[in-house]
């Protein structure tokens, strides 16, 4: 934990400084390096500095390296003509058909175009193991579905579109204060309103992705930062079982791949040497 405090706030000071050049070992997994400059540009990919995100790019980059190895191991191989349509899938959508403008970006970004296909043959490698060891072995028992829709009324149910809503918002020179900020103490509340017309559009696609109770991670929107709990979403008519079963049948899939998942991952951490420096 220590040494993963002290990788974040290298690359904490890294990004706010905005360097140019990144370089330093992060991790190790087996016999390869995970590289900073790895982390960055992950990072600068999803549009986020924060230390949660550092963390969550480290050890995402690992389980990617053994995930890969795994693949090895098995002699998985993605032929070309694979990796060929999804690059053009790509240009496609991101870039308007236009080859040139991948290549205006690549030059922009640093990235040469053959480590730029490598990283596209092993994204597609990555998730053909996950649907190899996850995927293609998950099933929705009965039982499982009829627990999720019993455990989870809120999930399937018709809403009002009103929340009930506690949010921390610190300034940028109160950011040292998030260890210690709490929901009972620090939080405004606002009861049964529509986020649209209250909270900025940010905060309403984080609140949209939570469940009732749950908590979002400290995020920057505008140079403040902000984390939501949504105490209460107001029910307008709950769905019966068979109205919902696509709904509980994908959340109930979901969970058991995620679970599935974790196994898979813990398992093979537990066969590998991990060193993050």
């Amino acid at each position: 934990m220590k040494k993963m405090a002290t990788v974040l706030a290298i690359l904490a000071s890294t990004l706010a400084l905005e360097a140019v050049e990144v370089d330093g070992i992060v991790a190790t997994v087996n016999n390869e390096s995970i590289l900073m400059s790895e982390v960055v540009g992950e990072m600068a990919r999803l549009g986020r500095s924060d230390r949660q995100a550092a963390e969550l790019v480290v050890n995402e980059l690992i389980n990617r390296k053994l995930i890969l190895k795994a693949s090895r191991d098995q002699k998985m191989t993605m032929q070309d003509w694979v990796v060929e349509n999804r690059v053009r899938e790509i240009i496609k959508r991101s870039f308007g058909g236009d080859r040139n403008r991948l290549m205006d970006q690549l030059a922009r970004d640093r990235v040469s175009y053959p480590e730029w296909y490598a990283r596209i043959r092993e994204d597609l490698i990555v998730s053909a193991m996950r649907y190899q060891m996850i995927e293609k072995n998950v099933v929705a028992t009965p039982k499982a579905l009829r627990e999720e829709f019993a455990g989870h009324p809120e999930r399937y149910a018709e809403k009002s579109g009103r929340v009930t809503v506690s949010i921390i918002l610190l300034a940028p020179e109160e950011e040292n204060e998030m260890a210690t900020a709490s929901f009972e103490e620090d939080a405004d509340v606002y009861e049964n309103v529509r986020p649209e017309e209250v909270f900025l559009p940010e905060v309403c696609e984080v609140l949209e992705t939570l469940e009732t109770g749950g908590i979002s991670d400290w995020l920057e929107v505008k140079g403040h930062w902000f984390r939501v709990r949504k105490d209460g979403e107001e029910i307008a008519r709950q769905k019966t079982f068979e109205e919902a079963f696509e709904e509980v049948e994908a959340a109930v899939k979901m969970a058991t791949a995620e679970r599935l998942y974790g196994e898979w991952i813990k398992r093979l951490r537990s066969e590998a040497y991990i060193k993050i420096y």
